[in-house]
């Protein structure tokens, strides 16, 4: 635009440099104010599934490496225990002092109470279903009988 036969040097609108930097510190805070709003108890209870996951995982592969059938998790309350030997001996879980895994964060197992044992093949004789819950937020671990599929 021409002020009088002079030109107008001020810019009409803002650089591509000064749009980007606010898009990405929008994205910052929306980060940071979401995180502020994330359900704690949700997390506790994907976390503790995952775990209970491994742990099944783990058991299978002690069942199937040692060809026979000594190998269960017993489930009750807000913990489950590594068992070996029939359920005469328990046994450390990977990067854990003991054999006994409390749930962290107020999650307790909910009709899962009760022993899964694992036969030479790594498969338990039925499906079992664990529920995992933490206030109104639950999760699902389901190992598949006679397969040992762990979901």
């Amino acid at each position: 635009m021409k002020t009088r036969g002079k030109m107008r040097l001020e810019p009409d609108g803002f650089s591509l440099v000064e749009t980007v930097f606010v898009l990405v510190i929008m994205g910052i805070l929306a980060v940071v104010v979401s995180g502020a709003f994330m359900d704690t108890s949700a997390a506790s209870v994907v976390g503790e599934a995952d775990t209970l996951r491994g742990h099944l995982g783990f058991v299978q592969s002690l069942a199937m490496a040692n060809n026979v059938v000594d190998w269960s998790i017993l489930f009750a309350g807000s913990s489950y225990i590594l068992l070996a030997n029939g359920g005469a001996s328990p046994l450390n879980f990977p990067g854990e002092a003991s054999a006994v895994h409390v749930l962290s964060g107020g999650v307790g197992i909910s009709g899962g109470a009760g022993t899964v044992a694992f036969d030479q093949w790594g498969a338990p004789a039925a499906t079992r279903v664990v529920t995992l819950t933490s206030g109104t937020h639950s999760e699902q671990v389901s190992i598949t009988g006679f397969t040992g599929l762990v979901q």
